[in-house]
């Protein structure tokens, strides 16, 4: 990028806001000799906005775009009934299973949610938390392809939860060796089935994990699952990301505009450092026509534009782009 500037009057930064991209942020301690130590522990954190539509909700994501590697972008929001997930999968082979067992579910391409209403801190998860299993289809009915689980100190038992799955998918078909662009999952886990009369006040913290699952051919050769938090462990609920229920309140500090800043890449020394990844402007042309070998390492450095778009079709996702930039502020009082 050629011109990165910013201009502004007073700067107030709500670090929380971050959340609704599904980032937490990372503290880095400054000694007085200009150190940096350690950084601290990274807690990811969504907030899920309160009755608004899909192209709406907080969105977070993990995983890598690769031949054997999977991407998904994860939506979250709820209402008064239900909480809403909506997961789509940037996936190159898609299969599932044509007689399906609610005991290997995830041996197909599919997705765990782990759920932990009571925010354990145990070793393992206990009766407030739950695991939801959901796998790919094509056209058969849903019955068969979700199974629910609750923790009972020891082990995951099969429990009674009325949770509902929709899926769909792009590309060529399932089940086959043709590469197809990807495929989606939507969970919706009423609170009632939670045994919860509605949902939880704003700024309720649950426990969040999710488990992205593949495969990419009939014989089913191991895959390794991506997982969101990175650090995710499913038998240990301390390591789960956390769900916030609503979005945080912005609280106006008392205090007026007094001058203005610009900040501008090379203007008075400053550096202002950025990144665009991603399918960019061109949908990713340079990694046409198969995509999943190098769109994940597409470079845009030196290009003076940027493009960035509200995308949800997941067969549009070599459209995608992510943006990144970093404002010095010690030129703002």
């Amino acid at each position: 990028m050629q011109r990165r500037s910013l201009s502004l009057g007073l700067l107030f930064i709500n670090i929380q806001l971050l959340g609704l991209l599904g980032f937490a942020p990372r503290l880095l301690v400054r000694a007085q000799d200009g150190t940096t130590a350690a950084p601290e522990a990274v807690v990811r954190r969504v907030n899920a906005p309160y009755n608004v539509p899909l192209d709406e909700a907080a969105i977070f994501w993990f995983g890598r775009v690769g031949t054997t590697e999977n991407y998904a972008d994860v939506r979250v929001s709820y209402d008064e009934t239900q909480l809403s997930l909506h997961i789509a999968a940037f996936d190159r082979r898609l299969w599932y299973d044509t007689s399906p067992s609610t005991t290997d579910l995830t041996n197909w391409d599919a997705v765990t949610l782990y759920l932990d209403t009571g925010r354990s801190e145990s070793d393992g998860p206990d009766a407030s938390a739950y695991r939801l299993e959901g796998q790919l289809v094509w056209w058969e009915t849903r019955d068969g392809y979700q199974v629910a689980y609750q923790a009972d100190g020891e082990t995951w038992v099969p429990a009674a939860v009325d949770f509902e799955t929709e899926s769909s998918w792009r590309g060529d078909q399932p089940n086959n060796d043709v590469d197809d662009r990807g495929w989606w999952l939507l969970y919706r886990v009423p609170f009632a089935s939670l045994g919860m009369a509605g949902p939880p006040p704003p700024g309720t913290v649950w426990g969040l994990g999710v488990a992205l699952h593949d495969r990419d051919d009939a014989a089913g050769t191991f895959i390794s699952d991506q997982v969101w938090p990175e650090a995710m462990e499913p038998e240990q609920p301390a390591s789960w990301g956390q769900l916030v229920f609503g979005v945080p309140g912005y609280r106006r500090p008392n205090a007026l505009p007094d001058g203005t800043a610009t900040i501008r890449h090379g203007l008075d020394g400053a550096t202002v450092v950025d990144a665009d990844v991603g399918g960019s402007s061109v949908c990713g042309a340079a990694a046409a026509p198969e995509f999943f070998p190098t769109w994940g390492s597409l470079n845009y450095a030196g290009k003076d534009f940027l493009n960035i778009q509200n995308q949800g079709d997941v067969a549009d996702w070599p459209c995608y782009s992510r943006y990144y930039v970093t404002f010095p502020l010690d030129r703002v009082p």
